[in-house]
């Protein structure tokens, strides 16, 4: 994956200095996750290399492609910096796609910790504790309240897993039911921000957000883009629905000639970090630079949390193994103890 993505960033240089136009849009195919855009840009380039016009090929293709990339393309043309544009989306969909399989790496580590301390507790609560239980009650002893609980929970386990072929789906039901009514009721955006709160993960999707806001806000803006309409397209491309909504605001905003620098007070749910950018009074000279930088920062940034993020994990999931394997081991000797002492 490294060396892919190190002939991407060389791709990028070669053809900000000259390289074709079709080399560059049969590299967004192999890069590009949706079929039917991959299945464009290949077609594309195809035609490109057969001679036909830039303009007749961007006609044909248009609807296929989403509204800020063909925006992008005509602009790009019309402006004579339709090269570098693509040589810049190259190095923002190599971005995109570090951060996002930093995130996926840093989430995957946490997960199969999880399933291993998941895997002790059916252990202990479906095998280990049944067997206890019955040699409580064959000793007719009074249990602390810990080890009822223990018990109880024991039972509990044992009845989800008899029952498995019920018990799953309808658990699996409650649980996707519930975040899809939460969602309609608070809208996809508010429970955007909700997950914003969990910690280092929520850091990390928003820093991967907001690093892809800038890098394709500034590719808009380089290629004479208007800023409520760059705004406009870049809230439709956006997959965060928090961001999405911000820029569809903010384009609202800036569209009635007032600036982004002073927002922040008109504007609450606009993130503070995107406020803080340098330029916003300047869209056609110094943003686009500024953009680009802040985009790189939150890169970074992501990088340090999914790292943090992963870190964390261990000595998390490492305390919870050893406080449930001392909750346990307490509840089950408790009676034995007691009922020696009661012997003596």
């Amino acid at each position: 994956m490294s060396e892919r993505v190190e002939v991407l960033g060389q791709l990028g240089v070669m053809m900000d200095s000259g390289l074709p136009l079709s080399v560059g849009l049969r590299t967004l195919a192999e890069e590009t996750g949706k079929p039917a855009l991959r299945r464009s840009f290949v077609e594309m380039s195809s035609r490109l290399d057969a001679g036909r016009p830039l303009d007749d090929v961007v006609r044909e293709f248009g609807n296929a492609m989403p509204d800020w990339l063909l925006q992008m393309i005509r602009s790009g043309t019309e402006s004579g910096t339709l090269t570098r544009s693509v040589a810049h989306y190259v190095q923002f969909t190599r971005l995109r796609n570090r951060l996002r399989g930093r995130v996926l790496t840093a989430l995957a580590y946490p997960f199969i910790l999880l399933a291993v301390l998941g895997a002790i507790s059916v252990g202990l609560f479906g095998y280990l504790l049944p067997q206890f239980k019955q040699i409580f009650e064959g000793f007719g002893v009074e249990l602390p309240a810990v080890t009822l609980v223990l018990i109880q929970l024991s039972d509990f386990t044992l009845f989800f897993l008899t029952n498995a072929v019920v018990t799953v789906p309808v658990a699996l039901l409650i649980v996707l039911g519930g975040s899809v009514a939460f969602r309609a009721i608070v809208g996809p955006a508010t429970t955007r921000r909700v997950v914003y709160e969990i910690p280092l993960l929520g850091r990390a999707l928003k820093l991967t957000g907001l690093s892809e806001f800038c890098h394709l806000l500034a590719l808009l803006i380089e290629n004479r883009v208007p800023l409520p309409r760059a705004l406009s397209l870049v809230g439709s491309a956006m997959r965060d629905p928090c961001l999405s909504q911000c820029a569809d605001d903010a384009a609202h905003f800036v569209e009635r000639g007032e600036s982004l620098a002073a927002a922040q007070a008109r504007l609450p749910n606009l993130p503070v970090e995107l406020l803080r950018i340098p330029g916003w009074d300047q869209p056609d000279e110094s943003l686009p630079q500024a953009l680009r930088a802040s985009g790189e920062i939150f890169a970074s940034q992501c990088d340090v949390n999914a790292r943090a993020m992963a870190g964390a994990a261990t000595p998390v999931v490492i305390l919870l193994i050893g406080a449930l394997a001392i909750i346990t081991v307490g509840g089950l000797f408790m009676p034995l103890i007691k009922l020696l002492n009661d012997l003596s």
